[in-house]
């Protein structure tokens, strides 16, 4: 118990140095370089030039500068902050805010902090037309609010000068930035001047708005606020309870954070660092370094790091790291890294691995390895698919696909391992190896399963029980040879291996027999073939038990022949018969059936009986 309570306020120490330092920032303005030159130049002239250069605009009282002071200075290439720091001796201090750079003098003693209240209606200042929805905030405390129906703004603030500093924002019309002594903070109309042009946003990618889950967070002012206000604070540290309940206040949505703790949900405008919350992560732009939620983080813009949430991760953009989720990582645009996640993954595009419980899901061309329970969808993919259940790759497949039942590419360039199908409608170059069935159109390479299909074998073998080729063999012979008086042989695949499918007849005993065999051939344009076959026949008693000794009758048999029409032809050829039977007739003396008569070689071991005996085949060719 006391290390925890040490650990909490050792965090609880950290974030608040981290909040007391946040205002140590480099700033982009300050930071710009220029070249300045300027020789006892008034030291007004001097600081509309150092505008002009940087491309900003400078707000101070009137009574702070003495802009009559003459001025001599050479500068090549050298910031701003440097020249303001030489020009002023160190005396003030420079605060951002959009395309303003306001200098103030630095305290010497820290006066009793005073509410004010700011009131007062913001006009067109063309057409004095009423502005509602317009963003109102002091530049300092980033307390904001909005213009009601009629206009008009209340705003409470607490300060310690004598003036206030107050921006105004809205669609369409230019930024105003205003510094007003706080005898004049009530009842003043401000007029806003339109702009023709599109103004630029820098909010390019805030989808990340339009979600359930931020409008359900979010209130109405605050994203009239977003919508408004086209500039964005860096800070180095921010804590909140929820979404503009924390130290960014209804400005959370417009400041990125290097270091961001969410007790229940955050709300930023981007992230380069660490970002934990309770529940929920919003980052309306980009993320770069880790975020952590309970439940969910949403990233409108790229995503460079680390992503771990307890639900689901969700990125409108790029991915480059990496994301876990319990439930779901999805990416709108490409990933290149890794997913995990405990039910599904999804991104359009993938360079790298997807880990799902149950599917993994690309639609463009990618390079993944997805590894999933159930599921991987691909449409083009160089890389691996491994799922219990299915993988689909709905073009190409360069690479592996294992799955526990069914694999399906367009085309395979790779290894289709599957423990029922595999289907590759286009081609396959590689392998296909299943347990039941593999099916392609043109094949080079190998085809191993219980049953293979395809329409062309361009280079390879289909290695199967039954072998099915399109544009391959497709013969039937009716066949007789001394052992098996007739014979009705079924052959297809092709020339390099081809199934034997038979049934035989002795037509001197009630006996018949069902083999299997391979063969491979070689033909020639003549129609001359030659070719080697390996056949196994089981010999049973036409209306004998169901189960019987073991008659088995193997043959080897090289042939040649002849084909003089493409479905006509003779085939010839000597046959080496290998006769082993179990079977044993007291009364005849007769091992088997007698299928094999003068045998060069016998031997006998109990009832088993062995033959070998040289024979002969002719058949017609169909």
């Amino acid at each position: 118990m006391v290390r925890t309570r040490h650990m909490m306020r050792l965090w609880v120490s950290t974030f608040l140095v981290l909040l007391a330092t946040s205002s140590v920032f480099a700033e982009r303005l300050l930071e710009a370089r220029i070249d300045l030159y300027a020789n006892q130049s008034p030291l007004e002239y001097v600081l509309e030039t150092i505008e002009e250069k940087a491309g900003f605009v400078f707000s101070y009282p009137s009574d702070l500068i003495n802009g009559d002071s003459a001025v001599t200075l050479t500068y090549t290439k050298t910031s701003v902050s440097v020249i303001l720091n030489d020009l002023f001796e160190d005396r003030f201090t420079y605060l951002e805010r959009g395309s303003f750079v306001i200098i103030k003098a630095k305290k010497n003693r820290k006066k009793k902090q005073e509410k004010y209240a700011v009131s007062g209606k913001l006009v067109d200042a063309n057409t004095g037309a009423i502005i509602t929805n317009a963003s109102i905030y002091e530049v300092n405390s980033l307390k904001a609010t909005t213009s009601g129906q009629k206009g008009g703004y209340d705003l409470k603030v607490k300060g310690d000068t004598d003036y206030v500093e107050i921006a105004i924002a809205k669609e369409n019309y230019k930024d105003t930035l205003l510094r007003i002594r706080k005898q004049e903070l009530s009842d003043l109309v401000i007029a806003l001047e339109p702009v023709k042009e599109k103004p630029f946003d820098q909010d390019l990618n805030t989808s990340s708005d339009s979600t359930v889950l931020t409008q359900a967070l979010i209130n109405r002012a605050t994203l009239h606020h977003m919508a408004n206000i086209r500039v964005y604070e860096k800070k180095l540290a921010q804590f909140s309870f929820l979404p503009m309940l924390g130290t960014n206040k209804q400005m959370s949505g417009k400041t990125s954070n290097h270091l961001s703790f969410n007790m229940l949900a955050g709300y930023s405008f981007g992230l380069r660092g660490i970002e934990i919350g309770g529940l929920a992560n919003i980052t309306r732009q980009h993320m770069y370094g880790a975020q952590i939620a309970g439940l969910t983080n949403v990233v409108s813009g790229k995503t460079r790091g680390v992503q771990v949430a307890g639900f689901n991760n969700v990125n409108r953009w790029d991915l480059y790291g990496v994301q876990v989720a319990g439930f779901s990582n999805t990416v709108v645009n490409q990933v290149t890294g890794i997913q995990v996640a405990g039910f599904m993954n999804s991104g359009p595009a993938v360079r790298g691995v997807q880990v799902a419980g149950f599917l993994n899901t690309t639609w463009a061309e990618s390079h993944a390895y997805q590894f999933a329970g159930f599921v991987n969808y691909n449409k083009e993919n160089s890389g691996s698919q491994v799922a219990g259940f299915v993988n689909v790759a709905g073009r190409k497949q360069n690479g592996l696909q294992a799955a526990g039942f069914f694999n399906y590419a367009g085309r395979l360039n790779g290894l289709q391992v599957a423990g029922f199908m595999n289907f590759a409608k286009r081609y396959t170059r590689g392998s296909q190896i299943s347990t039941f069935l593999n099916f392609t159109h043109k094949l080079n390479g190998v085809q191993v399963a219980l049953i293979n299909i395809c329409d062309t074998v361009e280079s390879g073998v289909s290695i199967g029980l039954l072998n099915f080729v399109k544009h391959g063999i497709h013969d039937l012979e009716l066949q007789y040879s001394p052992t098996l008086h007739g014979t009705l042989a079924l052959k297809t695949g092709t020339g390099r291996l081809y199934n034997i499918l038979s049934v035989s007849h002795r037509a001197d005993a009630p006996v018949m027999a069902i083999g299997y065999g391979l063969g491979t051939r070689k033909s020639f344009k003549s129609g001359l073939f030659m070719g080697m076959e390996v056949q196994a026949h089981v010999v049973r008693e036409r209306e004998g038990a169901l189960i019987q000794p073991w008659n088995i009758l193997n043959q080897v048999h090289p042939s040649i022949g002849w084909k003089w029409a493409k479905n006509l032809g003779l085939s010839a050829g000597p046959v080496l018969n290998a006769y082993y039977t179990q079977s044993y007739n007291a009364s005849t003396q007769e091992h088997g059936f007698g299928l094999v008569t003068n045998p060069f070689y016998s031997e006998t071991i109990g009832n088993r009986n062995l033959d070998l005996m040289l024979g002969y085949r002719v058949a017609m060719v169909f």
